[in-house]
């Protein structure tokens, strides 16, 4: 049986980090007065996944971006470079960062808890099929992401009048389809839930035994969806090609007088690092006879595809009368995969707190930006600060979240950082802060930056503690000045002992209002299904499979002559049982004790 979730109804004395929080509200933003002719922009996110620093083309020859290098270069249409846009260093964080408009230490610094549930073979029910695998240490870990209370980015802009559709990677809850994009306030989505998959030309679900459909078979589901509905009909078309093709779609179909917003997070350059139809994997020296050199090529084929997605995403929305009214984001998630790509010259890779795994490559595009904009911006930036500074330009007084604070969640982080980036605010940056993440899991995710100085858990101590209260001593972090040593080279906490105190106790005082969804409190929308979403993954699988098609269980190579797909090979389950699996899988109810 599953374990009734609790709400932990306590008040929070956390101070606010100057990086900020999130619900939905019970009462409507108020919106400023403006004129019949809505000026206001369409804003679009175009969101990479995994790639470098220095992996565009603007960096690194090696990377092709034309495209994205043609804007940065065009005389008549403002472009600005985000030199210091920060990010979380790995995936699901930082998406849920960007759409709640909060540090990640305040809604969500793990990737796990937030793909679909664990079912495996020692938590098999009755013989009939499959049970929830049942909460371990007394807490239910199943709904990570972003806390059903807080308030999302679409959520927001749709209040304000504004059609919002995403596309591509989900990778914040999969668990109830109140946490899928659908119920988080996109109109329209066309995803993956999950946070990568078995083949971007299959879509399956990764091939993991606690994912299988059914006791008597390792079938897997296809994570793709329709608002609320798998599918099941794009095997064969690259996901790159896949997302862009129904950005397109959706821009095409829009009517210009309404604003849009469109969050495009596109599966490019996460792995696995399959070949990509129409993009060649370019040549790479081997001297180091790396065994990862296919993956690598594949890797900046996947940045190409990535690049003729925006280009493809631009078209379509010059097409329609918007691009001269637009503002679009373009960013990585993170510092690339060691082994596959690069951050330099930054030290740190994916998963690493260092700049090469939180600095990432960042651009401002499209017609709305004015013309003073400058072609580089070097103060910092935060993915969080996307939340305030949409809000303002979609004319909302105040885009705070004080139905989230009722519950005892933290508020938003964000900040407007129009002013700055536009070139209108000569004091510069208003972010002076930069609360990168805290140890709540990992010792080596606290990391601070303050003025020029980043405080971050040094990693590289003999016998450095991993995780636990021991991660919050002086002499484990280390200190950077990052005006005079942005690669992180020179540690200099014994030189400058009283700033490094400074930033540390500020840095514990910032850990104390830490706040991870699902954990720091147990959460489910009362009423809900428990792991619905794969439930009807599994219970499409099924239909196909009772209607007689072969199930495609392989990946993709490359041939010569072409891409082929290695030979399917029919599910051997059995029906009756897999059958009962799913139903009963679609029966179970979350319970909420208030």
């Amino acid at each position: 049986m599953l374990q009734a979730l609790a709400l932990a109804r306590r008040s929070r004395g956390a101070g606010s980090s100057n990086i900020s929080q999130q619900t939905s509200r019970s009462t409507p933003h108020v919106l400023l007065p403006r004129s019949g002719d809505d000026a206001r922009p369409h804003l679009i996110i175009t969101l990479v996944d995994d790639v470098g620093y220095n992996d565009v083309g603007w960096h690194n020859p090696l990377a092709k971006t034309p495209f994205l290098n043609s804007l940065i270069s065009s005389s008549t249409d403002p472009t600005v470079e985000l030199m210091r846009h920060y990010t979380y260093c790995i995936c699901s964080p930082t998406r849920a960062s960007l759409l709640t408009g909060r540090a990640p230490a305040h809604v969500n610094q793990q990737n796990e808890n937030v793909e679909f549930p664990d079912m495996t073979d020692k938590h098999l029910g009755g013989g009939s099929g499959m049970t929830l695998r049942p909460p371990e240490d007394g807490k239910d870990y199943r709904v990570g992401g972003m806390d059903l209370r807080m308030r999302t980015l679409p959520q927001l802009l749709k209040g304000a009048g504004y059609r919002t559709a995403h596309v591509g990677k989900w990778h914040l809850g999969a668990r109830q389809f109140s946490q899928t994009p659908s119920r988080r306030g996109f109109d329209e989505s066309f995803a993956y839930l999950s946070g990568g998959m078995h083949s971007h030309l299959t879509h399956f679900m990764a091939p993991y035994p606690w994912l299988a459909c059914s006791k008597h078979s390792t079938v897997h589901g296809v994570d793709l969806w329709e608002n609320e509905t798998p599918v099941r009909d794009h095997r064969g078309v690259h996901s790159c090609h896949l997302f862009a093709t129904r950005a397109v779609n959706i821009i095409s179909r829009h009517d210009p007088k309404e604003k849009l917003f469109m969050y495009a997070a596109l599966a490019e350059a996460h792995g696995p690092y399959d070949p990509v139809p129409g993009h060649s994997k370019p040549t790479i020296a081997d001297s180091d006879g790396t065994e990862y050199l296919s993956n690598v090529q594949s890797y900046y084929a996947m940045v190409s595809c990535a690049d003729e997605a925006t280009r493809n995403i631009t078209l379509a929305l010059q097409r329609q009368g918007m691009w001269q009214n637009t503002l679009m984001l373009w960013s990585s998630d993170n510092g690339a995969k060691r082994l596959i790509g690069s951050n330099a010259p930054f030290r740190g890779y994916k998963a690493d707190m260092l700049e090469g795994g939180v600095r990432v490559p960042a651009l401002l595009l499209g017609g709305a930006l004015p013309q003073s904009a400058p072609p580089r911006y070097a103060g910092p930036v935060h993915i969080a600060d996307w939340l305030a500074t949409f809000a303002a330009l979609a004319g909302i007084d105040d885009p705070s979240d004080p139905d989230a604070v009722k519950h005892g969640l933290p508020d938003i982080d964000s900040i407007n950082m129009w002013p700055a980036l536009t070139g209108a605010n000569d004091m510069g940056s208003k972010r002076d802060q930069v609360l990168l993440g805290t140890h709540i899991f990992k010792c080596r995710h606290a990391a601070l930056i303050r003025g020029p100085w980043k405080l971050i858990f040094n990693n590289y101590l003999e016998s450095a503690p991993s995780r636990g209260p021991a991660c919050m001593v002086k002499k484990n972090f280390a200190l950077y000045n990052l005006d005079d040593d942005p690669y992180e080279q020179d540690n200099v906490s014994e030189a400058h002992p009283y700033i490094r105190n400074e930033l540390f106790t500020r840095l514990t005082e910032l850990s104390k209002g830490s706040y991870q969804t699902g954990v720091t409190e147990q959460y489910l929308l009362p009423g809900e299904n428990v792991s619905a979403p794969y439930a009807e993954v599994c219970a499409a699988a099924a239909r196909e499979e009772q209607e007689g098609y072969a199930h495609l269980q392989g990946s993709f190579e490359e041939q010569e002559g072409g891409t082929r797909l290695q030979p399917p090979r029919t599910c051997d389950a059995d029906r009756s049982a897999a059958g009962v699996a799913f139903v009963g899988l679609r029966t179970y109810s979350s319970t909420v004790i208030q």
